[in-house]
C-alpha cells in the first residue's frame, strides 16, 4: 500500500509512505562478518533482498567467539512474500554455515528458533571424526 504522506505541489519534496506487512528473521552464525558480507551481498543480487549485517561475540560455557547477526525482513522497496523471506534465511544459513566453514547457526523469527547443524565428512553422530 502506498500513501502520499506530504504533496508540496512540484514533487521536488513529496514523501512517500509504502507499507507491507511485518515479517523479520535473524540468522545467527560465528565467523568472519567479511567473508559473510561478500555471501549476502551475491544472494541479495540474486534474490532482490536487502539484509542487515551486524557483529555479535557468542560467549557460552567454555569459550567465545566472534561472529555476526543477519537481518532478513519483508521490506517494502523489495516486497517478497513470507515464504519468500523464509526460504531466503534458510538458503543465506546454508550458504554461511559453508563459506564460514561453520557447523551451526541459529534461525530466528516471529514463532521460531531452529538450530542448523551440519555433519562433515567422516564424522560419527557423536560429532568425533
Amino acid at each position: 500500500m502506498i500513501d502520499i504522506v506530504r504533496d508540496d505541489g512540484d514533487n521536488t519534496n513529496d514523501f512517500v509512505k509504502t507499507k507491507s506487512k511485518t515479517y523479520w528473521s535473524r540468522i545467527y552464525i560465528a565467523g568472519d562478518i567479511n567473508a559473510a558480507k561478500q555471501t549476502c551481498r551475491e544472494l541479495t543480487n540474486d534474490m532482490g533482498l536487502c539484509v542487515t549485517v551486524k557483529p555479535s561475540t557468542y560467549i557460552y560455557s567454555g569459550g567465545c567467539e566472534e561472529g555476526l547477526e543477519i537481518g532478513l525482513l519483508v521490506y517494502p522497496r523489495f516486497e517478497k512474500s513470507v515464504e519468500r523471506v523464509k526460504e531466503a534465511t534458510s538458503k543465506l544459513a546454508d550458504l554461511l554455515m559453508l563459506e564460514l566453514h561453520q557447523k551451526t547457526c541459529l534461525t530466528v523469527d516471529h514463532s521460531d528458533t531452529v538450530l542448523i547443524t551440519r555433519k562433515l565428512k567422516g564424522e560419527r553422530d557423536d560429532g568425533v571424526l
